[in-house]
C-alpha cells in the first residue's frame, strides 16, 4: 500500500473507481412548471400608475421563487403618449436605463396570509444595480442578463458606448421591446420552496418615465434638462411563478414534520438600502447617524449627483461617479474601519485602495471570476465604496449616497400558516428586534 502522507490522514482514490455506489433517485416531486400569474388589478392608460398587484392564491403545490420572473412589454411614447416609430434604417437616440427589466421597478412589497413580510424601499432599482455589477462576471452580464435588459458599458453617459446603443437597437420598429428579470428580493434569493396553501401577495410600484428613459444625444442641450419629453405605456406584465407539485404521500409527511416541528424556516440574507443627500457646496457630508440595528456583513456605498438620482432623460441614474474622494473609511463603535481612512487621488490614478477594497468586498479579488469593473471602469462610473467618504467638489444639484447594506436575517411559517419575521419594517427603516450596539455614521474631513 503506498504511504500516507500523515498518520491522520483519510485514505481515498479517484471517483472513477467508484464502481458499485447507486446514484440517488429523485422522489415526491410529480413535477415542476411555470404557471402566469396575471395582474389582480388591471393596467390603466397612465404610465407610472401603481401599485401593480399579483395575488397567488391558496394552492396545492409548493413556490420556487429563485426561479420566478417577472416578464412585460414595454413601449416607448412621446410627451403626449402617442407612439414613437422607427422607420426602416433610422437609429432611434432612445435607449431605456440599464437593466430595465429590474430597474423599471421603484419599490416591491411582499405579503404572506395578508401580514407584510418584506418592503424594498423606493431603492430597489439602486439595489439591483449593485447587486449586478459586483456579483456577476461580465459574459453572464452581456448574455443572460441581456434578458433583463442589461448591455454592459464601457463608460456611463456617453452615447457612443457600445451598451448605449445596443439597448436602443433592442427598441422594435413599433417602439416596444419585451423583457424579464428575477427580483432582487430576500424571501427571492433564497433556495428553499415556499410552503403551499400559504396566500402569496406581491405589490410593485414603477419608477417614472424620466428615470428609465435615456436620450443621452438629442436632450443634452435641454435648457431645462428634468423636465418629461418621452414617457412609457407598458402593454403586459405578469409573475411567471415556479411551481412544484409533490405525491400527495410527501405532502402528508411535510405537513406531519410542521405539526411536530412548529416552524419551517426560511434562512434570509437580509438588504437594508439607505440614501442621504449632500448638499451643493460642500466639502464635506453632515454628520448623521446611518444605521442603528445591528452589524452589517456588508456594506456598499456610491454616488450619483441628484439630479440622476431624481431622473433626467439626459443622465444615466446608475454614473456612480467618484467625486475627487480624498479619504474614505467608516466609524463604528468608536473605531474606524481600516484602521487608516483610505487616501485617494483619483486625478492622479491613486485609487487602487479602493478598487481593491470593492474586489475583495465582492468576493473578487483572490478569484478566477471577476465582476467585469476594471480599474478604468471604476474611475469613470463604477465607483463602489464600503466606507464613508469626504469629497473635494459638488456638482451643482448636490449629490445623493446610496448604501446597501447586508444582515443575515430568519423567516419563519409556524404550522398555522402564519409567518413571522425577525424585523419591524416601518416607514421604510429596518429595526432588528435583538439588535446590538453598532451604529454607523459619516464624520468627514475637510480639505
Amino acid at each position: 500500500m503506498q504511504k500516507i502522507i500523515n498518520p491522520k490522514s483519510i485514505k481515498s482514490t479517484v471517483p472513477e473507481l467508484d464502481l458499485f455506489s447507486i446514484p440517488d433517485t429523485s422522489v415526491g416531486v410529480v413535477n415542476s412548471r411555470y404557471v402566469e400569474c396575471p395582474l389582480s388589478n388591471s393596467l390603466s392608460s397612465g404610465t407610472t400608475q401603481g401599485p401593480l398587484e399579483w395575488r397567488y392564491n391558496l394552492q396545492k403545490s409548493f413556490l420556487n421563487l429563485q426561479r420566478s420572473y417577472v416578464q412585460f412589454t414595454i413601449g416607448l411614447r412621446d410627451k403626449d403618449g402617442k407612439k414613437i416609430v422607427v422607420t426602416s434604417g433610422q437609429t432611434l437616440p432612445i435607449a431605456f436605463c440599464q437593466m430595465i427589466g429590474k430597474t423599471l421597478f421603484k419599490q416591491f412589497q411582499i405579503y404572506l396570509n395578508g401580514i407584510l413580510v418584506e418592503d424594498s424601499s423606493p431603492l430597489y432599482a439602486w439595489r439591483s444595480i449593485i447587486e449586478t455589477e459586483l456579483n456577476f462576471d461580465k459574459e453572464t452580464k452581456n448574455s443572460t442578463l441581456s434578458l433583463a435588459g442589461y448591455a454592459s458599458d464601457e463608460k456611463i453617459n456617453d452615447p457612443t458606448s457600445s451598451g448605449y446603443k445596443r439597448r436602443s437597437g433592442w427598441i422594435q420598429k413599433d417602439g416596444e421591446a419585451q423583457f424579464a428579470a428575477s427580483l432582487n428580493l430576500n424571501l427571492f434569493n433564497q433556495p428553499r420552496l415556499l410552503l403551499n396553501y400559504v396566500d402569496f401577495k406581491l405589490v410593485a410600484y414603477l419608477n417614472e418615465p424620466k428615470f428609465v428613459i435615456d436620450s443621452l444625444e438629442i436632450d443634452k442641450d435641454l435648457k431645462k434638462p428634468d423636465d418629461t419629453i418621452y414617457t412609457y405605456e407598458i402593454l403586459d406584465m405578469k409573475l411567471l411563478l415556479h411551481e412544484y407539485e409533490l405525491y400527495d404521500s410527501d405532502s402528508m409527511a411535510i405537513e406531519q414534520l410542521l405539526k411536530q416541528e412548529k416552524m419551517i424556516t426560511y434562512p434570509l440574507t437580509n438588504i437594508e438600502m439607505r440614501s442621504f443627500y449632500v448638499a451643493p457646496g460642500r466639502f464635506d457630508t453632515p454628520e448623521c447617524r446611518l444605521l442603528t440595528s445591528a452589524l452589517p456583513k456588508r456594506i456598499v456605498m456610491c454616488m450619483v449627483d441628484a439630479q440622476s438620482y431624481l431622473g433626467s432623460h439626459c443622465k444615466s441614474p446608475f454614473n456612480f461617479r467618484h467625486f475627487d474622494v480624498k479619504d474614505a473609511f467608516i466609524e463604528c463603535g468608536g473605531r474606524n474601519i481600516p484602521s487608516r481612512p483610505l487616501n485617494l487621488d483619483f486625478e492622479k490614478d491613486r485609487y487602487m485602495p479602493a478598487y481593491l477594497n470593492m474586489l475583495e468586498g465582492s468576493g473578487m479579488g483572490r478569484s478566477v471570476g471577476n465582476n467585469g469593473i476594471t480599474r478604468e471602469m471604476y474611475k469613470n462610473g463604477s465607483a463602489f465604496f464600503v466606507f464613508e467618504v469626504s469629497i473635494r467638489k459638488l456638482p451643482e444639484s448636490g449629490l445623493y449616497c446610496i448604501l446597501h447594506c447586508e444582515y443575515d436575517s430568519v423567516l419563519t411559517i409556524d404550522d398555522n400558516r402564519v409567518p413571522h419575521v425577525d424585523a419591524l419594517i416601518v416607514n421604510n427603516f429596518l429595526f432588528i428586534h435583538d439588535s446590538g450596539n453598532f451604529f454607523s455614521k459619516f464624520v468627514h474631513k475637510p480639505i
